[in-house]
């Protein structure tokens, strides 16, 4: 799940099968949302514990973990650092 709410992008567990993962479309997902994301400023993403490498992916593009939850790891960052890993090689 997406969305924008005042100054926040929220994101939610995305999952992609083996042989879809280390191709781009995160990458890809966050350069469409780019134009929606110009006046926001917050990043605020959840992970489920037992997906690391969805944890792995949220630190590499610049996010913070804030806390966790029983199930979830919550993390939150700056959207501009978000939009400059996307548009990075």
């Amino acid at each position: 799940m997406y969305k924008i709410s005042e100054d926040t992008f929220y994101m939610e567990e995305m999952q992609l099968s083996v042989e879809n993962q280390r191709q781009g479309i995160f990458k890809l997902l966050i350069q469409h949302f780019e134009p929606k994301l110009a006046d926001i400023k917050m990043v605020d993403a959840y992970a489920n514990k037992k997906n690391i490498r969805s944890a792995v992916v949220l630190r590499h593009i610049g996010l913070v973990s804030v806390g966790e939850n029983e199930n979830n790891i919550h993390f939150q960052g700056n959207t501009r650092d978000l939009l400059n890993w996307a548009k990075s090689r």
